[in-house]
């Protein structure tokens, strides 16, 4: 029983070691300044005061055509360094509308919703490699509802995302009970 503690304990501090303490590189990623100081963003983005994740602000979309617009910020970044970037998403369309959000990282494309159902916060990441000068940027459209966006984070990592991780624990996981099945043999 020891063992399994110790084994929990050990994955727990690998996974959090990463970002323990890390410092956001985005300015307003949480959007409490009331508006969007710090991001270029065409005018059908906005700041709201409710419904944030997280405080009292989060920033929304509503778009009435399916042409996207953008809202996006220049980042300072060590050139080869890794980031996990991170945002808090909301879609609140109504039925038989259409909207479309997507996430880039300069030019590529890290993440992607279409025509999508109503769905309540939802936590979305990402592993990205800094230049120097990096640009992160949300386009999207939301005719009959809103895009809602909250807690925007840019931090530097140490361990892979995630979805690498799992596998690699697993077979650590599955190794060690080999060995504690040996042991008690």
């Amino acid at each position: 029983m020891l063992g399994r503690t110790l084994l929990v304990a050990a994955v727990a501090l690998a996974l959090g070691a990463g970002t323990a303490g890390a410092q956001n590189a985005v300015f307003n990623g949480d959007f409490e300044t009331g508006d969007l100081t710090g991001w270029t963003a065409h005018t059908d983005w906005e700041a709201l005061g409710l419904g944030a994740y997280s405080g009292d602000w989060a920033a929304t979309l509503h778009r009435e055509d399916q042409t996207p617009v953008d809202m996006q910020q220049v980042i300072a970044t060590t050139p080869g360094q890794w980031y996990l970037a991170s945002a808090w998403l909301k879609n609140d369309v109504d039925p038989g509308g259409y909207n479309r959000l997507e996430i880039y990282w300069n030019d590529t494309l890290i993440g992607f919703w279409d025509n999508m159902p109503y769905f309540d916060w939802g936590y979305d990441y990402a592993s990205v490699q800094g230049t120097g000068s990096d640009t992160l940027r949300f386009s999207g459209y939301n005719t009959t509802g809103r895009w809602w966006i909250d807690d925007v984070r840019v931090e530097p990592s140490a361990v892979p995302e995630l979805p690498t991780l799992v596998p690699l624990a697993l077979f650590s996981l599955s190794g060690l009970g080999v060995v504690c099945r040996r042991l008690r043999s």
